[in-house]
């Protein structure tokens, strides 16, 4: 099983995984439900019949295993449920069979342990999805941004009419394109953090009217 889902988590890396995620999450989640049946088979074979002690080893390995594993996978939240109550269902069952007192308190004990178990994973699921949710408008946001200043820069650098970026707080130039570099027969670092009348005063440039943004 386990060779089985990493190449099937392979799968998944080399796929577009934009098409179709039911089907992949379906694929992930029969993964996940026969791993945990496995796992949960333990308590089942390898329950030893008279020796409290490693029965008690046992639940707590297997309790171990279901609440890191579960985890790890409380981003989706059947999952997370699924493993952990597959894992530690089977070991619960035996010991209410086993009609000892200390083994009744065992399994009590672990159905106790069991909802707040549960409780935990969903508020984990809530926490993950809303972080998850807020880094993927972050990035949509920075795309869109990006997008509009790639088009900003190609509306102004490709004109051939001067165009001026000019910070009207301390009147200084901010970017300037080509097409004012030749204009004014300075480079556009030489323009850069300069007052337009001092690029104007120090330029051969034409005396006319122009536009300046």
């Amino acid at each position: 099983v386990a060779a089985i889902r990493l190449l099937d988590g392979r799968a998944y890396a080399r796929a577009n995984t934009d098409e179709h995620p039911e089907h992949w999450l379906l694929r992930f989640r029969l993964g996940v439900t026969a791993t945990a049946l496995i796992w949960g088979a333990s308590a089942l074979v390898l329950f030893p019949e008279n020796l409290i002690e490693y029965q008690v080893f046992i639940g707590f390995a297997l309790a171990g295993l279901a609440i890191s594993v579960a985890v790890s996978y409380a981003v989706d939240l059947y999952s997370a449920m699924v493993f952990f109550t597959l894992v530690i269902a089977p070991f619960m069952l035996r010991m209410f069979m086993s009609l000892d007192d200390f083994a009744l308190t065992i399994a009590l004990s672990m159905v106790w342990f069991l909802s707040f178990v549960f409780v935990g994973m969903r508020r984990a699921n809530v926490y993950l999805r809303d972080n998850i949710s807020l880094r993927l408008d972050a990035n949509r946001r920075t795309q869109v941004l990006q997008n509009s200043a790639a088009r900003f820069r190609q509306m102004f650098e490709r004109p051939l009419t001067p165009m001026l970026l000019i910070d009207p707080a301390v009147g200084q130039v901010v970017e300037a394109n080509a097409a004012t570099s030749r204009f004014y027969g300075s480079s556009m670092q030489q323009m850069r953090n300069q007052e337009m009348a001092a690029i104007v005063s120090a330029s051969h440039a034409p005396t006319t009217n122009h536009d300046v943004a």
